[in-house]
């Protein structure tokens, strides 16, 4: 007879394997008697039949009984260590076996080499489980209670098993601060993909006493129990490790390590969250990939990572659900980037963050384990972030040190991944009591559904409305669109429910082709619509609606045979095509409106390649922009061109904006939201009552923030023509963008110099899309420089904070108590400055008066108040032609921008209140105007022989109202009487004194400096 143990290599006779028990019967009996100090007798037989043969053999009473207690109470998996005379052991407990070849690697990595191995196991009652018993070779220098604490975690999966665990052995650390040094590690990958993931554990392991040092230093800034740590001696301690380096790379190797420590300013490390978040002040690290945002916070976890980034103190973007494990930083940074231009028309800079689950993850648990890292990436970031508690500022949790300034404002949103998780977000802010409740994630259930509001697709429908009017095209007639998207989609569905009288000719999505060649609106509208309310996608299309030729068809076709209707819609001429040709048809195809509502890139210009557009999934249905034949092109949906697609299709005569500009609603809208419920918290209503307000003001709040895309829409139509005035000043803009780190020629998409050129000698036009990135540029940089200073603190600027909010809201005496009141009067400043008085308006005015935008700008909004410059606005009757239209803006933002100058050149000028300053009494003012307005002077422009004698008569005197502003500024500046002011105007137009100026005015100067001298 054999017994075979499963650990051991070779079987023994069962009479020698009983010879080592030597007096089994004492062994027995001293077990027994023994374990009466801690079990009943019955107990205690029963634990003695329940032992594995090994233990009389191998172990010990003492170490037996040790056993039986710690089964009694053991959770997971736990490990302890022991030494003995010629070789240590390693003991570790779990409730069921597992297989050793998981154990021999983790033990691999901790620097121990297995010599043997035997199983243990107990079954008594409800005392059960397994001990594995490993020896090996004595030596180990390390902290053995850092070494079991470390097989405890990472065989309970709190910690990963990797070679940088090796540190745990050569030096005293613990697993713990490896799974900060893994937090670093991978935050470095993220970085700097020269660093391969084993080369950064490679070079910790061969500097152990670095390492060490380093650990000590974030100690010394982070842990609450060193109240009186000298950071700076520590980072002299890590400096002197350098000198033990082998070579130069590894040292600039080592000192990015601690270039990143000194950069954290916060971490959760000290409340012993599985979780480990660090916040990062980005500036401070160096050589860091271009944008650099103002604070990061990463968070690393064993089962994923994520990241969360932004462009300010106050700032607020989407959450996505990354597939790119090597590289979702660069993901969302170059997200976070695209939402810095979005948030220029609202109070927040662009943020943006993401997360990966790590490892393999079977389909069926992907979704749940998604959400569960989800929770636990918001639980970090809110660890670290401060709170209002009864309007004071409460710093973040004791066992966190804070380094920075207050940081209370974060709040996030949907994004691709977690278009369903705000709810789950605002749940977490509410358990934490942060302040923002369910103002933490805009949306949710007691929140503005975007998708039910159709905002975003309402938003970029503006865009297509104003690129209708300027085309002639008659937006309340038929007009004929390619789509792409489906109509159970937000952006497309909505889209292609806001006119009656549009024309959907074709559309595709991920999987099929819409063709109907010669629709019926008012019956397609019905049945677009029926689709959308139930949620499906064109296959569901009623076939008898479609026009004769159409159908539904697979992307992947390998065969299609087009009718003769459908070759004539598209223009295209093909008997047979592929699916895929299909796409590339309706993309170039004839049509009124290319309106994009779904995912993924799909015009690249002519000098870009397919990896250029960074989406391989669309490789094949890509096509040029030069080949684009739409008139207009509406960009829902984000990234569907490239930047440099977009600028050829615009120099190509296409009227097209920018992704940025045409979806942004959907940000305003959340931003709109969230400002809302700030302020609604500072009345303390209850719940119900406040989501009353909130559903009550629903329209209000629409109109509002669509009003900022037509503004952004007439801002891009005006720098159109400043352009073609002006486009010398504009090259050189783009170059100080440029130098100031605004903007990047390459990462940006902007046109070389020789492509400025090519433009400066056809057009002196420049593209849209190119304008509508300098404006984002633009409002960012005053925005940010306005933060800074002091300037609208004036109480006078609180009527743009009550603005900012619905009719319903104004009155509440709540709203000058809005803890983000400054931001929300700069944003609201800096939007109607821009978007009337231009670009270059700041630029041009520092040039010549010296003036920087903290001056400059609150004197532009007291001066167009006094003047009334909205009542102005609103007298422009909707009947008359755009060009007359921007020309008379354009007209009134020069003769302000001239007032504005002067004001600024008077010797000792009170810029702290303009108006009150250098007028007298504001009813002589417009007298003197009134008077004006009948003078001999006229302003002619051919374009008003279109128009009607009343419209005719309105413009023209509004022509000669602005036309007056600059002479009026300056009789009363000297003080002269009401004849004098009017004997003034009426020389003025005698001498011809207007056209001489008007000469110096168009003179184009080569430089800046040179326009001082015209001025």
């Amino acid at each position: 007879m054999i017994f075979l143990h499963e650990s051991c290599e070779k079987g023994m006779e069962l009479c020698q394997y009983l010879s080592l028990f030597g007096n089994m019967t004492s062994w027995e009996e001293a077990f027994k008697q023994k374990a009466k100090e801690h079990f009943s007798e019955a107990m205690i037989d029963q634990l003695f039949h329940g032992l594995s043969p090994l233990y009389p053999v191998r172990e010990t009473i003492e170490d037996t009984l040790c056993d039986i207690q710690i089964f009694q109470t053991l959770s997971g998996i736990y490990a302890t260590y022991q030494e003995g005379e010629n070789v240590d052991f390693l003991r570790i407990y779990h409730g069921s076996m597992f297989p050793i070849g998981i154990v021999v690697p983790v033990l691999m990595n901790l620097g121990l080499v297995v010599l043997t191995e035997d199983t243990y196991s107990i079954s008594a009652d409800n005392i059960k489980g397994f001990m594995h018993k490993f020896s090996f070779a004595k030596g180990f220098s390390g902290s053995k209670e850092y070494l079991t604490d470390a097989i405890s975690e990472i065989l309970n999966k709190k910690a990963t098993s990797e070679p940088l665990n090796g540190l745990i052995a050569k030096s005293i650390i613990s697993i713990r601060e490896v799974s900060l040094l893994k937090t670093l590690n991978a935050y470095l990958f993220q970085i700097n993909r020269t660093h391969s993931r084993l080369s950064l554990q490679e070079i910790l392991l061969a500097y152990p006493k670095f390492t060490r040092n380093l650990l000590d230093r974030f100690h010394a800034a982070f842990d609450p129990l060193q109240e009186n740590s000298d950071i700076q001696k520590a980072d002299e301690i890590v400096e002197e490790s350098y000198a033990t380096t082998k070579s130069p790379s590894d040292e600039a190797f080592l000192r990015e390590y601690h270039d990143l420590v000194k950069a954290i300013l916060r971490t959760n490390y000290y409340q012993n969250q599985s979780e480990i978040a660090i916040k990062l002040e980005n500036s401070k690290i160096p050589h860091l990939p271009r944008p650099v945002p103002f604070y990061e916070i990463f968070v690393y976890a064993t089962e994923f990572e994520a990241v969360h980034i932004r462009g300010g103190r106050i700032a607020r973007g989407g959450i996505r659900w990354s597939d790119r494990n090597d590289d979702f930083r660069t993901e969302i940074l170059g997200l976070m980037k695209a939402q810095m231009v979005k948030n220029t028309i609202i109070i927040p800079v662009g943020s943006k963050g993401g997360f990966v689950l790590k490892g393999s993850v079977q389909a069926d648990e992907k979704k749940a384990k998604g959400i569960a890292a989800y929770e636990r990436f918001m639980a970090s970031i809110l660890s670290i972030t401060d709170n209002i508690v009864n309007s004071n500022i409460v710093s973040a949790p004791v066992r966190k040190t804070g380094r920075d300034e207050r940081d209370t404002y974060l709040v996030v949103a949907a994004d691709k991944g977690t278009a369903n998780f705000s709810d789950i977000a605002n749940e977490i802010a509410l358990k934490n009591h942060f302040w923002l409740g369910d103002a933490f994630a805009s949306g949710g259930q007691f929140g503005y559904n975007h998708k039910k509001q159709g905002i975003t697709a309402k938003g970029a429908f503006v865009s297509v409305a104003h690129h209708f009017k300027e085309a002639g095209i008659d937006i309340h007639k038929p007009f004929t669109v390619c789509g792409i998207g489906d109509m159970s989609g937000d952006v497309f569905g909505n889209g292609m429910l806001l006119s009656k009288c549009i024309k959907l000719i074709a559309a595709f999505n991920h999987s099929h082709i819409f063709l109907d060649p010669d629709p019926d609106t008012e019956s397609s509208f019905v049945e677009r619509e029926r689709l959308f309310k139930e949620g499906l996608d064109f296959r569901s299309y009623n076939p008898s609606l479609i026009s004769h030729g159409g159908g539904i068809f697979e992307r992947n076709a390998r065969k299609i045979q087009l009718s003769h209707e459908t070759k004539k819609a598209l223009d295209f001429h093909k008997e047979f095509c592929t699916g895929e040709e299909l796409i590339c048809a309706i993309l170039q195809a004839p049509v009124d409106l290319l309106w994009n509502g779904g995912i993924g890139t799909y015009v690249k210009s002519n000098s870009e390649s397919h990896f250029d557009a960074k989406d391989p999934s669309n490789d094949r249905v890509r096509v040029d922009a030069s080949s684009l034949r739409a008139k207009v092109i509406a960009e829902g949906g984000n990234l569907g061109f490239t930047q440099q697609a977009r600028m050829e299709a615009a120099l190509k005569g296409i009227r097209i904006n920018t992704d940025a500009l045409d979806n942004s609603a959907g940000v305003a809208m959340s931003d709109h939201e969230v400002n809302i419920k700030i302020l609604l918290g500072l009345k303390h209503l209850d719940f119900t009552q406040r989501n009353q307000i909130i559903r009550r003001i629903e329209s209000s709040v629409i109109e509002s923030v669509l009003s900022h895309n037509k503004s952004q829409n007439r801002c891009l139509s005006l720098e159109v023509k400043r352009s073609h005035m002006m486009f010398g000043r504009y090259r050189e803009y783009i170059r100080k963008l440029i130098h100031d780190g605004a903007l990047n020629r390459d990462t940006d998409g902007l046109p070389s110099e020789t492509e400025l050129d090519s433009i400066e000698q056809k057009s002196r036009i420049m593209p849209r899309p190119l304008i509508a990135l300098l404006l984002g540029a633009t409002k960012l940089k005053i925005e940010e420089y306005l933060v800074t200073t002091d300037s609208f603190t004036d109480l006078y600027f609180n009527k743009l904070l009550v603005s900012y909010f619905p009719p319903e809201l104004r009155q509440d005496e709540s709203i000058l108590r809005h803890p983000l009141r400054k931001e929300i009067i700069i944003c609201e400043a800096v939007n109607r400055t821009i978007d009337d008085a231009g670009i270059l308006f700041f630029e041009r005015m520092e040039q010549l008066t010296g003036a920087k935008a903290d001056v400059v700008a609150p004197l532009y909004i007291k001066f167009t108040n006094f003047i009334k410059k909205h009542e102005w606005m609103q007298s422009i009757p909707e009947s008359i032609p755009a060009d007359i239209y921007y020309d008379f803006i354009l007209f009134l933002e020069e003769n302000i921008f001239y007032c504005i100058k002067k004001i600024l050149s008077l010797p000792s000028p009170d810029h702290s209140s303009p108006g009150a300053s250098f007028v007298m009494n504001e009813n002589d003012y417009l007298s003197v105007q009134e008077d004006a307005m009948y003078s001999s002077y006229r302003y002619r422009n051919p374009l008003q022989k279109q128009l009607s004698q009343d419209d005719g008569d309105t413009i023209r005197n509004l022509f000669r109202q602005a036309d007056i502003l600059e002479d009026s500024l300056f009789v009363f500046i000297n003080r002269s009487s009401i004849k004098e002011k009017k004997d003034f105007f009426e020389m003025e137009d005698s001498m011809k004194l207007r056209e001489l100026r008007e000469i110096a005015r168009t003179f184009q100067p080569h430089h800046y400096l040179e326009a001082s001298f015209l001025a």
